[in-house]
């Protein structure tokens, strides 16, 4: 009698090859594709680049090819990677007119780093100033050395243009595939990675997968290590619905309970074969949650709130957000969230005092009139470095509009509350507190109000003022209720 891992290996056939499209902002990688299905989404792109990962099948002779289409902008770094992860080649376009660029050397380093085996498109022979062979050199230099200077990395000019040389680069693709002996089992247990995920108003959470390996089917269960759901409707990747879809096809699901996370794996199958978690943890990308950061003294905290409508895209935003710096100014993300903005996230603004960064996102009408009235900070675009920019101009703004704090007072005790005042301790953080000055109230870096020194003392002695890194007792009138662990920011008024 034949063992199940032999009845296993019987099963497996041949699958088409998963190959993903790497490489440097506008060096044609969509257009690329575009030739290839015969279609025009690259001139649909916002701002004229990817801003998301699509998945395409198409058929070269006989034989199908799922492409993944990732975006070169600099911002989209891990979703480069998770593509580089998925795939079972890699397509590294260098556009002849400009050669290596930072992220065509970023591209290198993730194709490196998940050791897929890669083919060189030289893009844009068709420019006037095109050199495929400075390309080649800055290429050789990074150590990828092409075949026709002796290597071994397999290389295609061509021309989305006039289309030439790129049947000689779907053969290549091939030829790969052939040298892996790529296999699957249509009657194997469905397995994947997630390539993107997105909250609808209308359809819920929308999850687009690749299938590697098995049969997925509309009705079953699907699960990753951090999120489950039933199958409610399964699209291929037209967006035409589908009973069942196998290996190597890039589909749509939806009827996950709450959102996966963007490169997890998945499997589906019955409820009862995915009841429990049975991939390896260590295979989920990073966790979501926000990082809390103390900020040092004398830094002024800016809360946002980030908004995009993919997780890979908020991903990207908040990468960028966070990278920014700017002196005497902390970035913090009260609350992040892929979807449309919502009311909720307006009234969040309106409590802390926070701008609202959407990127590729919508507004109902009914919510303007109240961020007018508010006078909500929105920030939103459907260009990626349109929102950063305007973002960065208003970072800009507000150090030139901030106050030049004095010093800073650290609430450690309390002690009475009067129609005086109210009588606190603590001590000197940075600067110095003087009598009379108004200061600033804040609690967690959030400003919670305004009030004034009427009196202080150092022991049983009144004094004037108090030096840096000195505890006093203060009488402070303000409208806010002052807490232990409060800090005053004193300034000239």
């Amino acid at each position: 009698m034949k063992k199940a891992k032999e009845i296993e290996k019987e099963n497996k056939i041949a699958r088409p090859p998963v190959v993903v499209v790497m490489g440097h902002v506008d060096h044609g990688k969509t257009t690329l594709l575009d030739y290839i299905r015969k279609t025009n989404l690259a001139t649909r792109e916002a701002g004229a680049i990817t801003q998301s990962i699509g998945a395409y099948e198409i058929t070269h002779g006989d034989r199908k090819i799922t492409f993944i289409d990732t975006p070169g902008h600099e911002a989209f770094s891990k979703m480069r990677g998770r593509g580089a992860k998925a795939a079972d080649i890699a397509i590294l376009v260098v556009a002849a007119d400009e050669g290596v660029k930072p992220q065509t050397k970023e591209s290198i380093e993730q194709i490196r780093a998940t050791n897929t085996p890669f083919i060189v498109a030289f893009t844009k022979i068709d420019k006037p100033n095109a050199d495929t062979q400075r390309a080649r050199t800055q290429l050789s230099e990074l150590g990828v050395v092409v075949e026709s200077w002796g290597g071994d990395i397999p290389e295609q000019e061509v021309s989305a243009v006039s289309g030439a040389g790129i049947d000689e680069l779907l053969d290549l693709v091939l030829l790969a595939t052939d040298l892996q002996e790529l296999k699957a089992d249509k009657n194997a247990q469905g397995r994947g990675v997630i390539i993107e995920t997105k909250r609808d108003s209308k359809r819920g959470i929308i999850t687009s997968l690749i299938i590697l390996d098995g049969t997925l089917r509309e009705g079953e269960y699907v699960r990753t290590p951090t999120a489950k759901g039933k199958i409610k409707l399964l699209e291929d990747f037209k967006g035409t619905r589908t009973m069942e879809a196998t290996f190597s096809s890039p589909v749509l699901v939806i009827g996950f309970e709450t959102s996966p996370l963007v490169g997890e794996e998945w499997v589906g199958g019955s409820e009862e074969a995915v009841a429990q978690p049975i991939l390896d943890e260590k295979e989920a990308v990073e966790s979501t949650e926000r990082i809390n950061k103390k900020t040092p003294e004398g830094i002024k905290a800016i809360n946002v709130i980030i908004k995009a409508d993919t997780y890979g895209s908020y991903e990207a935003l908040d990468a960028i957000i966070q990278s920014i710096t700017r002196e005497r100014l902390l970035i913090h993300v009260l609350d992040s969230g892929v979807g449309d903005i919502t009311d909720s996230d307006l009234k969040l603004a309106n409590t802390f005092d926070a701008t609202i960064l959407g990127f590729h996102v919508k507004m109902a009408s009914s919510l303007r009139l109240l961020v007018d009235q508010l006078k909500i900070r929105v920030i939103a675009s459907d260009v990626i470095y349109e929102t950063v920019k305007l973002f960065e101009e208003f970072l800009d703004k507000q150090l030139a509009n901030d106050k030049e704090y004095l010093g800073e007072f650290e609430i450690l005790k309390l002690f009475s509350v009067s129609k005086k005042g109210q009588l606190v301790g603590g001590k000197i953080l940075i600067g110095n507190l003087a009598v009379n000055k108004r200061v600033d109230i804040f609690r967690e870096h959030i400003k919670l109000g305004e009030g004034r020194v009427i009196n202080l003392r150092s022991g049983k002695q009144e004094v004037k003022t108090m030096p840096q890194n000195k505890e006093c007792g203060a009488l402070v009138q303000s409208g806010a209720s002052i807490e232990v662990g409060d800090i005053l920011k004193s300034f000239q008024g």
